[in-house]
């Protein structure tokens, strides 16, 4: 049975909501974990999840059309701020909306899914007391997104391959995750005729750069996109 990407998204909230019971219930057995360490590990585990969930192969037969529709970008933005949080709160996550317009027209769906990702890496792979900010603005007739950190960075050597079907880095040790997950982002900005890129900041730090074109509304809110 193959699941439409807002079916999937609206599991994702069921599956927390559903872990977050579940890693309450654990408190009570092992008081030597306090909170932020269960809802790390609960997020780890649903990430594995849905990751799993959205293998590759499974992923390019369940979605070969998109649904744009108006949303707004800081809107979005603010999601994967949220997200990051449940991750970590040892970060500090922000978003920087001052240059976003007030809506764009993308698929709500997809681009959540891609930012999460992006966001939720953020504060897995940067130390603690790192900064994420997520922000954004417009290029012409693109809608930019970015996701940046203050932390190490990528590796040189690893840059090239973080797109990989389940590449996985050195600073991935000791973290839940399939390497599916920039594969995945990214194949979500395809579809929407979008690009993904990810760098290592001259100053330091990760930056994670969305691009999308500005879609003109059309008379199907349904179009069809070539994999």
């Amino acid at each position: 049975l193959f699941y439409t990407m807002r079916q999937t998204s609206r599991l994702f909230f069921i599956f927390l909501d559903c872990i977050r019971k579940v890693s309450h219930r654990q408190h009570r057995e092992d008081e030597r974990l306090n909170s932020a360490d269960k809802d790390t590990e609960a997020s780890q585990r649903l990430t594995l999840l849905l990751q799993d969930a959205l293998s590759e192969p499974r992923f390019d037969l369940q979605r070969s059309r998109f649904e744009p529709s108006a949303c707004s970008p800081r809107a979005l933005l603010e999601d994967a701020a949220r997200s990051a949080r449940i991750v970590s709160d040892d970060h500090l996550v922000r978003v920087d909306g001052a240059q976003l317009p007030d809506t764009c027209w993308c698929d709500p769906a997809l681009t959540t899914l891609a930012l999460r990702t992006l966001a939720d890496n953020a504060v897995k792979y940067s130390p603690p007391g790192c900064e994420v900010i997520l922000t954004g603005r417009m290029e012409g007739k693109i809608l930019v997104l970015e996701v940046i950190d203050n932390g190490p960075g990528i590796p040189p050597d690893e840059l090239p391959h973080v797109f990989d079907y389940g590449f996985r880095g050195k600073n991935a040790d000791g973290h839940a995750g399939t390497g599916q997950g920039l594969a995945l982002a990214r194949q979500m900005l395809l579809w929407q005729g979008g690009t993904l890129d990810m760098e290592t900041r001259l100053q330091g730090g990760c930056q994670a750069t969305l691009r999308l074109p500005v879609l003109q509304h059309q008379a199907s809110s349904t179009s069809t996109v070539s994999t």
